[in-house]
């Protein structure tokens, strides 16, 4: 009986470290240079203890942490968020998480910090226009044709008169249905905000109500102490970029709206097309995804007949060859050549039986 009770006590025991160190807080990563300190100096700053898991590597579930954190990168594989509490700050996997419809993740930017409505109010989310390299800076939103009918709006993108718009903070409640059929086993927080060195203050807070709003829905962190007294890093203040244009600016607004710039394809060569797509270095990013810049073909063979050849370079310049190798455009004009000549034909030809009758009409008048 002793010794039962000895194992049991270790048991016991073993379970309890396990508890103890076991994280609040899953943080899902692709790339371990992608982790954000400044998020993490935000957990940090709340008390909560953060494990970093390897997207490459999940565990079968996340059912021993109080909220899972997923990144802004792609992820080979799948991520349940449907199975626990999440605050997803990440553009990529919104349509295979349930959160929207296939168009995906929009995105704004403006050349004028950008802000989002909160509680009725505008709130200036980013401390500068441009980041360091020169590019505008932008946010996430779920548009409001796209998203999931439960997701329930926490911050808007502020009006444009282009019409683009939905929720650049949005809450999923537990129990509610998600666009992927599955049904949301805990509170799910979508966060747009996503470049953390140029947060404001406010947009510290509104990270803080997503935590407070997925961590747990039956406590709150907001007023959690930070047992270990560490202090949220600083958001990094870049000096500001100057001005730059090619895109499309809504005055009403501030909103930036660019869109790709692609070249002609070239050759078609070894059954590939390819061609380059950009935007203005000087322009906010597009919203549309990149469009493809390459593309299969089939190549035409040359061969040592100049007229073959003539008619093979003519394909994709506009006209097409016809069988004899002459382009449907010359044929077009030998054949309404044809057609002038058999009127001028005809007419004559009738001309003549005029002429004869009137001829054989005036013989029978003389005899």
């Amino acid at each position: 009986m002793g010794k039962k009770s000895g194992l049991i006590g270790i048991f016991l025991v073993l379970f309890l470290v396990g508890s103890v160190f076991a994280g609040d807080v899953a943080y899902v990563y692709k790339s371990s240079i992608k982790v954000d300190d400044n998020i993490l100096g935000v957990f940090s700053g709340l008390g909560m203890k953060v494990d970093l898991i390897s997207g490459s590597n999940l565990p079968k579930d996340f059912s021993s942490y109080r909220l899972v954190f997923v990144g802004d990168e792609s992820f080979s594989k799948t991520i349940p968020v449907y199975e626990g509490n999440y605050v997803i700050m990440n553009h990529y996997e919104c349509y295979d998480f349930g959160l929207t419809n296939r168009n995906g993740v929009s995105v704004m930017s403006s050349r004028i910090p950008l802000e989002v409505t909160h509680n009725g109010n505008s709130v200036n989310v980013y401390n500068d226009v441009k980041d360091i390299y020169g590019n505008y800076l932008s946010y996430y939103f779920l548009g409001i044709d796209n998203k999931v009918s439960s997701a329930e709006t926490n911050a808007f993108t502020y009006s444009t008169s282009s019409g683009n718009s939905g929720d650049v903070v949005s809450f999923i409640e537990k129990g509610e249905k998600l666009s992927n059929g599955k049904t949301a086993d805990g509170n799910i927080c979508f966060f747009g905000i996503y470049k953390t060195d140029y947060w404001t203050e406010d947009s510290k807070e509104l990270f803080k109500d997503c935590i407070n709003y997925a961590y747990d829905s039956s406590s709150s962190v907001s007023n959690q102490t930070n047992e270990t007294n560490t202090t949220v890093p600083p958001v990094v203040n870049p000096s500001s970029g100057g001005g730059g244009g090619g895109a499309s600016f809504d005055a009403g607004s501030g909103a930036c709206f660019t869109d790709w710039s692609c070249s002609a394809w070239n050759e078609c060569k070894n059954g590939k097309q390819t061609r380059i797509c950009n935007y203005p270095s000087t322009a906010c990013p597009p919203s549309q995804t990149k469009p493809a810049e390459e593309q299969s073909c089939i190549e035409t063979p040359q061969t040592n007949n100049p007229i073959e050849n003539n008619a093979n370079n003519n394909v994709g310049n506009g006209t097409t060859p016809s069988p004899n190798g002459l382009s449907l455009i010359t044929g077009a004009v030998i054949g309404a050549f044809s057609r002038r000549w058999l009127w001028i034909w005809a007419i004559a030809f009738l001309i003549i039986i005029v002429a004869v009758y009137f001829y054989v009409v005036a013989k029978r008048k003389k005899k």
